[in-house]
């Protein structure tokens, strides 16, 4: 299996057992240029990655992105100055959720050269309704287990009261 698909390149680099599942590895590649990613200084960060994916039902159960430093001084506006873009690793896992019955995050690490580490676990996960029936102030979102209209100013502002 080999493909492109706007900018990227994939190809299938073999099988990884975990837990009981036999998964398909799937690499991909950004190519085309510009990239997603940017440093400061507007030079290209290409991200590569690999996909982990259930063949059986086409879950993917685990995906790793990945981006290469770079030492931004040659792109720089400025002659002598520097800008320092760190290695990346984002590696995410994820499960079924029996109440929502969709794949979901669990869990979450980050990387940064320079050995900083970010772990995120994800709990609890709600099924928002869809964006047009919510409020437009997200913040009045957080901790609502069944979001409701709401009577905050941007509501009334766009007339959604």
């Amino acid at each position: 299996m080999a493909g492109r698909q706007r900018g990227y390149e994939f190809s299938r680099k073999g099988q990884k057992r975990i837990g009981t599942a036999d998964l398909w590895i799937v690499t991909y590649a950004e190519v085309q240029r510009p990239t997603q990613v940017t440093a400061p200084a507007g030079a290209p960060v290409p991200m590569r990655g690999e996909f982990y994916i259930d063949p059986a039902t086409g879950h993917v159960v685990r995906t790793v992105m990945r981006t290469d430093g770079r030492d931004e001084s040659a792109y720089a506006d400025r002659p002598g100055s520097f800008v320092w873009v760190p290695r990346i690793q984002i590696d995410v896992t994820y499960r079924l959720d029996p109440k929502l019955k969709a794949w979901v995050p669990v869990e979450m690490k980050e990387l940064y050269e320079r050995r900083i580490e970010v772990l995120t676990l994800y709990r609890d996960v709600l099924q928002l309704p869809p964006v047009r029936d919510r409020c437009p102030d997200t913040a009045a979102e957080v901790g609502r287990r069944r979001p409701a209209p709401c009577d905050c100013p941007a509501a009334a502002k766009q007339g959604t009261l």
